[in-house]
């Protein structure tokens, strides 16, 4: 489900929803903010970070028109 994108959006929720694999999180609730920085904290103990995500052009104007 996460592979190739930015889950951010959807580890803050708790979902495996592949429209929830998005990278807006700032207009989350402070509570998902926390889960989704309780989940980097978790993730980054155990793994080392190889690359990041780029969000393309067109990507961003797609997820603005949801």
């Amino acid at each position: 489900v996460f592979t190739g994108k930015d889950p951010s959006r959807a580890l803050a929720i708790s979902s495996l929803k592949p429209e929830d694999c998005v990278p807006e999180w700032h207009d989350l609730e402070d509570v998902y903010k926390t889960v989704l920085s309780e989940w980097y904290a978790f993730l980054s103990k155990r793994y080392n970070i190889v690359g990041k995500v780029r969000i393309s052009s067109s990507d961003s104007a797609n997820s603005a028109s949801k």
